[in-house]
């Protein structure tokens, strides 16, 4: 499934709840590359900061993005209506240090991304499947993340005792319907007591009762939900989670957590999404490169593929390409300035389309001849020391011709992607 971003760009202005300066924000549109950008603009010019697992952290009582560079302050508002609605590449413009906090949810950058509409990218939408339990606890507090098979749902409770909340569970399906619906219009809140050392702290400057619901003050008359309170919880940690830059197909189950937690499971599904990655491509291949000359008549310098590790009958498979500095090609592509040619990573991504057909037991005796190539796109410069993981899809498969989806990935960023035909015709007798 492919990515989103808008179709145009959106603009908000207002206070930091926090700092209380205004600042000025524009959502703009971005193809390529997949991710979402804070681009700071300043006196000095801009300074762009992708969101990420390594840039995001809990700040107080909030989620800061930040680099050697810059910091910005509670992100997380409008990282998770991007999140929510499945945006997946977009540049968030700002002027100031903190993102304002307008009516204290999601409901505003909501409203104005459905209005700006969407628009499908050329990357697609990454999902993890966790393979195994999570857990992190602080305290009495703890989030279990538990595997759950083409879905993903949050289980969320929290506990305020003697107050006019009390205690509250909400179970959320996520979509990005259901988000907009059940989860955006949420708004931020604190006890009153808290609110008051916040601002002992000269802090909550941009904080009134428009934005922010202080429970011990509350006209619970005046709630968007009766259940209001857990669902803005609910859109925190989505915010925090858009860090990841995928779904989760799981089932998180949260007690009592916040931004602090929320940070913890994040290194632990990004950890297990690195072993993922390591285990796979380290793996014992399903095609060694002895294998793969039984299939396709390549040799060096011209076999482009060292192994293939997974595939899934003639529908699908997955192979490697170490590109090291000795590959021939270098020498003159480019010199002091080493690129693979883009020719040949379609030609490894064709290889491997045509070990995946060969296998066929009636395709034995047979070659795969390219014929024609459609969508071809190149994204990434693939170097010296790149492991290039190539993909291969049947979409149609007839006696004489086949039609193949193919891409190249280096890191998780796409490098290339084509749609091949190919025909299939005897080979030359030895």
């Amino acid at each position: 499934m492919k990515g989103k971003t808008l179709k145009k760009s959106v603009e908000f202005e207002g206070l930091g709840l926090f700092t209380g300066t205004a600042c000025k924000v524009r959502i703009l549109p971005l193809q390529d590359p997949a991710g979402v950008y804070f681009k700071k603009i300043g006196q000095k010019g801009a300074t762009e900061i992708k969101v990420g697992v390594n840039t995001i952290s809990d700040g107080f009582r909030s989620t800061v993005i930040a680099d050697s560079k810059v910091e910005i302050k509670s992100v997380e508002h409008i990282l998770s209506s991007l999140y929510g609605m499945k945006v997946t590449n977009a540049v968030i413009e700002m002027d100031g240090d903190e993102i304002p906090i307008l009516d204290g949810s999601s409901k505003v950058f909501v409203d104005a991304i459905q209005k700006a509409g969407f628009a499908e990218t050329t990357s697609d939408i990454e999902t993890l499947e966790l393979t195994e339990s999570l857990y992190v606890r602080q305290d009495e507090s703890f989030i279990v993340a538990t595997p759950l098979k083409d879905k993903f749902v949050i289980t969320f409770t929290i506990d305020y005792p003697g107050t006019a909340v009390g205690k509250q569970t909400y179970t959320f399906d996520f979509t990005d319907i259901n988000f907009a619906k059940e989860i955006a219009p949420a708004r931020t809140f604190c006890l009153k007591n808290e609110a008051e050392k916040i601002l002992q702290k000269g802090l909550g400057k941009g904080g009134d009762v428009s934005n922010t619901l202080i429970i011990e003050d509350i006209n619970l008359g005046k709630l968007r939900f009766p259940d209001e309170f857990v669902r803005h919880k609910i859109l925190d940690l989505l915010g925090d989670l858009s860090s990841l830059g995928l779904y989760l197909n799981a089932h998180l189950v949260c007690y009592k957590s916040g931004h602090h937690l929320n940070h913890q499971l994040i290194k632990k599904i990004n950890e297990l999404r690195e072993n993922k990655r390591r285990s796979v491509t380290s793996s014992t291949p399903i095609l060694d490169i002895k294998e793969i000359q039984k299939y396709l008549p390549h040799r060096y310098p011209m076999l482009l593929i060292d192994k293939v590790i997974e595939v899934n009958g003639y529908q699908s498979a997955v192979g490697v390409k170490n590109v090291t500095c000795n590959e021939p090609y270098f020498v003159g592509h480019f010199p002091n300035n080493p690129v693979m040619p883009g020719v040949l990573i379609l030609e490894a991504m064709a290889q491997l389309a045509g070990a995946l057909l060969i296998r066929k037991a009636e395709n034995h005796k047979k070659q795969c001849i390219l014929i024609s190539l459609d969508n071809v796109r190149f994204r990434k410069q693939v170097l010296p020391g790149d492991q290039l993981i190539l993909f291969a899809e049947t979409k149609k498969l007839k006696a004489m011709t086949c039609e193949v989806y193919t891409k190249a990935t280096v890191d998780d960023q796409l490098a290339s992607e084509a749609d091949m035909k190919f025909m299939l015709i005897e080979a030359p007798q030895q």
